[in-house]
């Protein structure tokens, strides 16, 4: 985040640095503590967690991943057992019929039935049933009342072609792991982000902070010229142009400073805004930016190299291919006409009791089985061909994304790169031109006291310095957001501030 936009529309900066160096050479005035003056520091690193585990981005990605988490196992509850059981009760009555001499009659049916049934990774499926029926009516026209009849029944079904094996089959569970690396890289991408943003925010904070105290030790020095001014008015070294004057530049230097402090509030609610939630009425403590002058210069093969292990958008273009992958697979495997082999055995038994039917089930003779092939062949195949083309077409999207997202990563990162190495020596550049308009101004302050120069001068002097400090101020800052920037594409911010998602996510 530049300073630059503080600086628009915040006229007389040079006026506020020379107050300032004027003022250095004066006895401070005592002075209240200011009602916004910051607390203890608060570290870029602190405010980096903090927007990790209160902001409100991050949260609702955690959503999306919990959501992404639990479809594994519903994917996988496919090729769980399932228990199921029914029971019902069926009466029948019949009237006189005086025509035929048949008296009325009224029968009860009970059935009663439980299943296991289960889907393998093969593609099997089958099922094992028990079933009890219990028969009750007028014992003029039934030889056995009440009658119990129970069956046992086991079912199997094995696709032979499409839909055959582990790898077929296995795919929903595939699908729905990958889904969640996806989910994975989304959080981290979110994550670096919001560690990119609030690293932007605090600086942005730190240096309105910095600028508002220019502006008000302006404002002092502003106060000190205008007595100055009616002091000599009244001796009568000074018209009152000059005392107008003096006055305009009080109003604005509180033009400034007023301008200042909506800046500094601006900016510390925004870093606010992420570390906390509705917590703007509670103050910012101080806040400092800190050169890391430890840190190696980048070069582009080991931060690429970074990007193409650790880049979010990376790894979930590769996910999406392998996915792609599947889907061809399965187009490929739909092409295949639908044989299936269907084998069942069953076992009965009828008794006057509900046990001794059961017992029935055992006996040698109550049994039946059943074995069949049912073939399904759609003539053409005209869909399963489309379907198979789409995939292979999608999947070669796929490999080209990944292509195409490698080389603007590659080029992201030859800019960054580039970025901080000419950052790193505007610092040096801003620092050298710093040191020599100090130099420069203490020669004219000591050519204006020897009578050898004006305040003209010193004033044009002052405000080099003021630029120059300044353009050092802002190269140091450049430096750090390209850092940070470089940093975001390398996926490294959560290794520089020894954080781990699972300490922030749910269920990880």
């Amino acid at each position: 985040m530049s300073l630059r936009r503080l600086r628009a529309g915040l006229p007389g900066f040079a006026l506020a640095f020379a107050c300032t160096l004027a003022l250095a050479q004066q006895p401070a005035p005592v002075e209240a503590p200011s009602p916004d003056a910051p607390g203890p520091l608060v570290t870029l690193e602190e405010c980096v967690k903090l927007a990790l585990a209160r902001g409100f981005d991050l949260e609702i990605e955690r959503q999306s991943l919990s959501i992404a988490q639990d479809n594994v196992p519903i994917a996988r509850s496919n090729f769980l057992p399932v228990l199921s059981a029914t029971s019902g009760k069926t009466v029948t009555r019949t009237a006189i019929d005086p025509d035929l001499g048949l008296p009325a009659t009224m029968s009860s049916t009970v059935d009663a039935s439980a299943a296991l049934s289960q889907r393998l990774l093969t593609g099997t499926q089958f099922s094992l049933g028990l079933n009890n029926n219990h028969f009750n009516t007028d014992p003029a026209i039934a030889a056995l009342n009440p009658a119990y009849t129970s069956d046992a029944t086991l079912a199997v079904r094995q696709p032979l072609l499409k839909g055959f094996g582990t790898r077929i089959n296995s795919q929903v569970i595939r699908r729905a792991e990958l889904g969640l690396n996806v989910a994975d890289s989304n959080y981290e991408s979110r994550a670096l982000d919001v560690i990119q943003g609030t690293e932007n925010a605090y600086y942005l904070v730190t240096g309105a902070r910095d600028q508002l105290q220019v502006f008000r030790s302006s404002l002092q020095l502003s106060q000190a010229l205008l007595s100055e001014a009616q002091s000599r008015r009244t001796a009568g070294m000074a018209t009152g142009l000059d005392v107008l004057q003096a006055e305009v530049g009080v109003a604005n230097a509180r033009r400034s400073v007023l301008e200042a402090q909506r800046t500094v509030r601006s900016s510390e609610d925004a870093l606010t805004a992420l570390i906390g939630r509705f917590q703007f009425d509670t103050p910012l403590g101080a806040t400092r930016a800190d050169e890391d002058a430890s840190e190696a210069p980048p070069t582009i093969a080991a931060s690429y190299r970074l990007a193409t292990e650790r880049y979010p958008a990376l790894r979930n273009a590769r996910t999406t291919l392998e996915i792609a992958q599947l889907d061809v697979a399965f187009a490929r495997n739909d092409l295949l006409p639908s044989v299936d082999l269907d084998l069942a055995l069953g076992f009965n038994g009828g008794d006057s009791t509900r046990r001794g039917s059961f017992s029935g089930i055992t006996e040698p003779d109550g049994h039946n089985w059943q074995a069949g092939i049912s073939i399904t062949y759609p003539l053409g195949r005209v869909a399963e061909k489309a379907r198979f083309r789409q995939s292979r077409y999608a999947l070669t999207q796929a490999e080209l994304r990944e292509k195409q997202l490698e080389q603007d990563v590659l080029v992201a990162v030859r800019n960054a790169v580039r970025d901080v190495e000419t950052s790193r020596e505007t610092v040096t550049i801003a620092t050298q031109a710093a040191d020599l308009a100090q130099r420069q101004y203490e020669a004219e302050t000591d050519r204006f006291r020897a009578g050898l120069s004006t305040s003209r001068r010193v004033l044009e002097a002052q405000t080099d310095l003021e630029s120059a400090r300044v353009g050092s101020l802002q190269a140091k800052l450049d430096l750090q957001t390209a850092r940070a920037s470089l940093r975001r594409l390398e996926g490294t911010s959560l290794q520089r501030y020894g954080i781990t998602l699972s300490s922030v996510a749910p269920g990880r």
